[in-house]
């Protein structure tokens, strides 16, 4: 006997646990697991907060308030199922430490138990509300007994016992393990401390009990059904520890998982025995430690082992991811809300994003932007409330993503021109573009589709036209330009409409245009042209017509022709006077040149000078 233990989480707790770096227990919380034994030490510090009930059946009449383990085997079958570790957790840890315990003490301290003893206190247990009897003991099949198991299963009671240490022929299993309605238990032994936790590291010894063979469980007598550590096992004795071995020390580790398992196990099928559905997990999980080592040991089922070790399953890590394929640049939000811990809490989330081995994000969720395109590493440990982690790794690749560009033609285009646009600047590095979707009216809702696509603007100023593109993996661009749409330029002729001919007139011409500034251009039907709203010219009598030309920056132009009306000016003239030959004195200048001859004193060329100066005097004074 030891007064402290050498280990708080001996290898058979690690083993159901599947965790070798175990340092301590969780789990049965409210389930009342009865075991049926020699009684139990109260008052050892490991177990005395667990007890609820404490009875002896060895003595008439039945005690209620006392169970005093005078043989030590109970306290070491209840120390495996759910010993807590003591008030400063320094002690040992059972399988579920927060089962509650029925002490029914059924066996004398030279572990002779009546089979008249047993049927009352399994009937109790059950009437009491134990959902777990266990019963590392076993014998010949009596009346008594079995009446009182079949009442036990009838109230949803899970009756679980040791097969025996009569082994290693076949069909060795004693009472009450051998009944179909029980969970019989076989031993295990392991190999060398210092290797993993698997099958291949485990053997059936020879003392365990065999049952009867078979290629396959079946449910009914004397079939082995699962197995469990049974050699060198360390657990709580009167006093302090030991180390048992045998069938008996084997049993409580499958009935402190099954203290663990009920309170997370459904009644699938609503007939209100949860007992059926625990039995079957404990049966699905048993293979998946299968051990082939021993007399009548093979892969799959056998006699030996049964369906194998059923254990606590561990946490589960996943990863899930949104987008499935992120874009370089853009959050990628990973969670790993689907990892599982089935008999526990997961209490950690770590993540680690470069692959370098160091936590990058803690939670359930977390958030990265991954910079550079290619293949990255994205790994998530979870840890549960047992200290059990599983690390889960995953290879995402991170897409480049689309660029979007396009052109459009004209470069302004006027009020109602259909422009025309060409996304064929657009590009993938990593892959191809699939879809291209327009947007002329900045509405979000896409109005063409298609790497070129047309559309008239019928209003002028500036519009939003929008191209997103998508990738063969679903990743997205957007690229947004305004598209100048230029209205036509507005020109009206002022005035005037009528000038004289040969006089400096000013046209004046009105210009209106929303968009940009406005040249206004004249021509002139003598070939001249001049610029400006106003303009001076001159003309020559007659109809004219004049073109003005109103162009704006964006090279729109309207055109107006005018016909201007253009009066000759009026030329003066000389009317005729009288022949008459006035006195002497009189002034020559009044005289009118009518000799058509010639005579004394004038000759031709003094005729022509009187008759130039006649006319000059005329147009300093015309007649009227």
């Amino acid at each position: 006997m030891q007064p402290r233990p050498r280990d708080r989480t001996p290898y058979g707790i690690e083993t159901v646990y599947g965790n070798p770096n175990l340092t301590r227990t969780t789990g049965g919380e409210g389930v009342d697991v009865a075991v049926l034994d020699t009684g139990v030490a109260t008052e050892h510090p490991d177990l005395r907060r667990r007890v609820d009930r404490c009875r002896d059946y060895t003595v008439d009449p039945i005690r209620y308030d006392s169970c005093d383990d005078d043989n030590g085997h109970g306290t070491h079958v209840a120390g495996t199922v759910l010993a807590d570790g003591g008030p400063n957790g320094t002690g040992i840890y059972g399988v579920a430490p927060d089962a509650d315990l029925f002490a029914f003490k059924v066996c004398t301290a030279d572990r002779r138990c009546s089979s008249i003893d047993l049927r009352a206190a399994i009937r109790d247990a059950a009437d009491a509300g134990a959902e777990i009897v266990v019963l590392s003991l076993g014998g010949q099949r009596t009346q008594h007994v079995q009446s009182a198991v079949q009442y036990a299963h009838e109230e949803g009671v899970l009756v679980i016992a040791a097969a025996g240490n009569g082994g290693p022929d076949l069909d060795t299993m004693s009472y009450p393990a051998a009944d179909e309605l029980v969970v019989g238990v076989g031993a295990l032994e392991r190999g060398r401390a210092d290797v993993p936790i698997e099958p291949g590291n485990y053997r059936v010894p020879d003392f365990s009990s065999r049952g009867r063979d078979g290629r396959s469980f079946e449910r009914d007598d004397g079939y082995m059904e699962v197995s469990a550590p049974g050699a060198g096992v360390l657990s709580t004795w009167p006093g302090g520890y030991t180390e048992r071995t045998g069938t008996s020390a084997a049993t409580p580790h499958v009935a402190g998982l099954a203290a663990r398992l009920w309170p997370l196990t459904s009644d699938r099928d609503g007939d209100g025995h949860r007992h059926e559905d625990v039995r079957r997990v404990l049966q699905r999980r048993a293979p998946d430690f299968d051990v082939t080592e021993g007399e009548y040991a093979r892969e799959g089922y056998d006699p030996a082992a049964g369906l194998g070790l059923p254990q606590i399953e561990p946490p589960r890590a996943r990863i899930t991811q949104s987008p499935s394929t992120p874009t370089e640049g853009r959050t990628v939000r990973f969670s790993g809300a689907t990892s599982t811990a089935p008999d526990s809490t997961i209490l950690s989330y770590e993540w680690d994003f470069d692959g370098d081995g160091t936590i990058d994000a803690r939670g359930r969720t977390a958030t990265v932007v991954f910079t550079t395109p290619g293949r990255h590493t994205v790994r998530l440990r979870v840890t549960d409330a047992d200290g059990a982690s599983h690390t889960t790794t995953r290879t995402i690749r991170v897409n480049a993503g689309p660029t979007a560009a396009f052109s459009s033609r004209p470069s302004v285009p006027v009020q109602g021109e259909t422009v025309a646009f060409d996304a064929s600047a657009s590009s993938d590095p990593d892959g191809a573009i699939v879809a291209y979707e327009w947007d002329f009216d900045g509405d979000d809702v896409p109005d063409a589709r298609g790497r070129t696509a047309a559309h008239p603007f019928e209003t002028f100023g500036t519009h939003p036209v929008t191209l997103r593109v998508t990738d063969e993996d679903g990743a997205l661009d957007t690229t947004t330009r305004s598209v100048l749409i230029n209205d036509v330029p507005a020109v009206s002729y002022v005035g005037p409409t009528e000038m004289p001919a040969g006089t400096p007139v000013t046209l004046t011409a009105a210009v209106t245009d929303e968009v940009g500034s406005i040249t206004v251009t004249w021509e002139f039907p003598d070939g001249i042209s001049a610029t400006g709203t106003a303009v001076t010219h001159s003309f020559e009598p007659g109809q004219q017509v004049v073109t003005v030309i109103a162009e704006d920056e964006y090279g729109a132009r309207t055109t107006e022709e005018v016909t201007l009306t253009v009066r000759a000016t009026p030329t003066p003239t000389i009317a005729p006077t009288e022949e008459t030959t006035g006195p002497p004195g009189t002034d020559d200048r009044t005289r009118t040149a009518t000799t058509t001859g010639s005579g004394p004193g004038f000759g031709g060329g003094a005729i022509v000078a009187f008759g130039v100066l006649a006319l000059l005097a005329a147009r300093r004074s015309p007649v009227g």
